[in-house]
């Protein structure tokens, strides 16, 4: 599996974060609920994008629903912070896409 321009593939919603109380950053796939964590973003995008292959790979292997969207907060929170990127303002939330061909 390989990430490619979304016109050519799988178009997955991602919420991108840092927390606070643990102090690690977490991105979310939100159409999987599957999370990556890190030191930072580029680490848990890169250990998010290594379990959303694995998720689908299980899910295939195994005749399984692939989606398992994650709670309506996070979707809340990802179009909120989709929102202000759109406005130009600062949100503690980034919502990003992630393009796969399948």
């Amino acid at each position: 599996m390989r990430v490619v321009p979304a016109e050519k593939g799988l178009v997955l919603h991602v919420l991108c974060y840092f927390d606070e109380q643990d102090q690690f950053f977490i991105c979310r796939c939100l159409d999987l609920d599957v999370i990556g964590c890190g030191k930072t973003a580029e680490e848990a995008d890169a250990e998010m994008r290594e379990n959303v292959e694995a998720h689908i790979q299980y899910a295939i292997d195994h005749d399984l629903d692939i989606y398992r969207p994650a709670d309506k907060g996070f979707w809340d929170l990802f179009y909120k912070a989709a929102g202000s990127t759109l406005k130009g303002k600062e949100h503690p939330h980034e919502a990003r896409s992630l393009a796969l061909a399948v």
